[in-house]
């Protein structure tokens, strides 16, 4: 799947998912109820076509698929997120300006 086929809002949300490995580290970090993260995790599984994070004991554990993509997803995500955090009142042209501008790399 290409990067420019997924939403950004996933993306963000994947990123801070694969960082964190919770929902609730994640919908902290988003700012996000954990129903609202639990939520956009189907819609990123759905869109992957993975289950992303997986039951393990008490806990959630990447799938490797989800491992091979976190650090290129964070490559891809955090130079927009820094650039539209810079201005405290960014809004979502923001995103839509920096994600016509993305890479064409493709998600193995």
């Amino acid at each position: 799947m290409s990067l420019e086929s997924i939403d950004m809002n996933l993306l963000v949300a994947l990123d801070a998912l694969l960082s964190k490995g919770s929902v609730t580290g994640a919908a902290v970090q988003m700012n996000l109820s954990v129903p609202a993260m639990s939520r956009t995790l189907s819609r990123i599984r759905l869109a992957l076509q993975d289950p992303i994070l997986v039951r393990a004991g008490r806990g959630l554990v990447m799938t490797p698929r989800a491992k091979a993509l976190r650090d290129r997803v964070h490559e891809v995500v955090e130079p927009h997120v820094q650039s539209c955090s810079r201005n405290r009142h960014w809004i979502l042209p923001c995103w839509n300006a920096h994600f016509q501008s993305g890479s064409a790399m493709h998600f193995p």
